[in-house]
Parts: C-alpha cells; structure tokens; sequence
C-alpha cells in the first residue's frame, strides 16, 4: 500500500483504537492499539487520506505564517501586554524585559526563533504560577488531594492525572477563558478519586462545575481557535 507522503507507524500500549495524528515535529502518525496489526493501520490510514492531507496543508500554512505577536492577551490574569522589539546587533544573549506599564520589551539579534522563544517562555512561566495556585486552591475547596502537579507543552492534551495523584497540565490552558480553565483542573481533581472516565466520575464533576459539557464543547475547539500560532 502506497502513499504520497511520508508516515509512521506507532504501537502504544494505553491507545484504545486506531487514530491518525499529525504535527510539525513528528508528521503524519499512526497510532496502533494492542491487538491491532500495521496492515490494519495501513488500511486505516488509507481510508482517512483525504484527511491527512486536507489537515497536512494546514499545518503548513499555520506554520509559514507564524509571526512574533506585538500584543500578549491572557484573560485569566484580565491583562494585556504589548510587545516591542529592539534589535541590538551586537548583543550575544538575548533577554524580555517585562516592565510596570504591562509592556515587554526584547532586546537581541534580530533572530525569529529567538525571539518566539523569549515568549514562550515568558508565557510558560506567567502559566506555571497561576495554574498552580489556582489548582491548590481548587483541591481545598472540592476536598480533592493530589500529589504533585507538572507542566507539559502538549498538542492535543488539556491535562492528566494518574494514579499516583500526579497531575499534568498543558501550558497553553492560560490562553482560555478562567471558568474554562477551572473545568479542566476539576476534572483533573476528579480523576484523584476516579480514573476512569465512567457515570460517578461524570457526575463528582458535574456538582462542581454544572456547565461541564458547554465548557467540554468550547475545548474541542480551544486548541486551534484561541491558542496563538506563535505558542505552538
């Protein structure tokens, strides 16, 4: 079986079915799931090629078209910042220099990736501060007890909990709206009591965020409507 692109095949242990995942990094990939054979990917992959390459023409533009932002916006903490770029050509480290009028100023080589970099980072950190605060304070208030809480850059994943209590959280959740951002960290707090995905665990979230399946809906869509290309 031929294709006019380039694929991987992936067998993971935790996949419950067959699914096709693309992204700049590691291009298109097909994920296989105990008890599923390559040629079944293969056949999979085959049915879902239109698919791939509507979604692989999209991610080349996104990619071609990422540009530094000269604005910063992160609703949660009802702020905006401006950015501007000060080009210093001899300047062998490049710093960001977040200043009191909510202004963030780069000063460096005049490199893209450099400069997309400083930001994230910055973003990452503004993330990291608020997400966990705002996490422990959750976790008192629902009498949900986790164990420790780490960060991830991830493209398709809002947040996890294992059975040790260990949460993990996307970055990119500072981006969205707070009473979105406050259903995810439940759910997450939920999972300390309940793995799975079944009716109790449903329902512990429900008494505690009784909007749940709108926010659910508004994240199908959060990924790629509200998260700025320059952060992927």
């Amino acid at each position: 079986m031929q294709f006019n692109f380039p694929y991987q095949l992936h067998h993971s242990n935790r996949a419950r079915r067959l699914n096709v995942r693309i992204s700049p990094e590691k291009g298109v990939q097909v994920v296989i799931p105990p008890r599923h054979t390559e040629q079944q990917a293969l056949i999979f992959l085959k049915q879902h090629e239109e698919w791939v390459h509507k979604h692989a023409q999209v991610w080349q533009l996104q990619q071609l078209e990422v540009t530094v932002p000269s604005e910063i916006h992160l609703p949660v903490l009802t702020a905006r910042w401006t950015v501007a770029y000060e080009t210093l050509v001899a300047s062998k480290r490049a710093t960001l220099l977040e200043r009191p009028d909510n202004s963030l100023v780069y000063l460096g080589a005049d490199l893209h990736d450099t400069k997309i970099t400083k930001l994230q980072n910055w973003v990452k950190i503004k993330a990291e501060s608020y997400l966990t605060q705002r996490l422990v304070q959750l976790s008192r208030e629902c009498d949900l007890p986790f164990n420790c809480v780490i960060f991830r850059a991830q493209r398709s994943v809002w947040g996890t909990c294992n059975r040790a209590k260990n949460i993990s959280l996307n970055y990119k959740l500072i981006f969205l709206a707070p009473e979105v951002i406050d259903y995810v960290l439940i759910h997450e707090l939920c999972h300390t009591k309940y793995l799975g995905h079944g009716p109790r665990f449903w329902a512990l979230v429900e008494k505690f965020v009784p909007a749940q399946r709108a926010h659910r809906l508004q994240l199908r869509k959060a990924m790629h409507d509200q998260i700025p290309r320059w952060f992927y």
